[in-house]
């Protein structure tokens, strides 16, 4: 079992709207935000191949926080594919 987690691309919009719709049973595309946030230097999405299939993603954004004097990240959303939820992903 191989693990990779890359940046998204322009090309993996199509996969990303899958594995959105898939969470949220909602039938509205979604592949014009998807682009937007692609190209948003303040954030980014962030997906997980196993063996080479998108298995899920994360999307976060980065905000300069006054209280802390630095930059933080905060997940927006983070979607798996259902049959992959409940697997043990880190081997001690």
């Amino acid at each position: 079992m191989s693990i990779t987690i890359r940046l998204a691309r322009e090309q993996d919009v199509s996969v990303l709207e899958e594995l959105y719709l898939e969470f949220s049973n909602w039938l509205i595309k979604r592949d014009e935000a998807i682009r937007k946030a692609l190209k948003d230097p303040n954030g980014e999405l962030l997906i997980a191949e196993l063996n080479g299939e998108v298995v899920g993603f994360l999307h976060q954004v980065f905000l300069h926080d006054i209280l802390h004097a630095g930059s933080h990240s905060y997940i927006l959303g983070l979607f798996v594919k259902e049959k992959h939820r409940e697997r043990a992903w880190l081997q001690p």
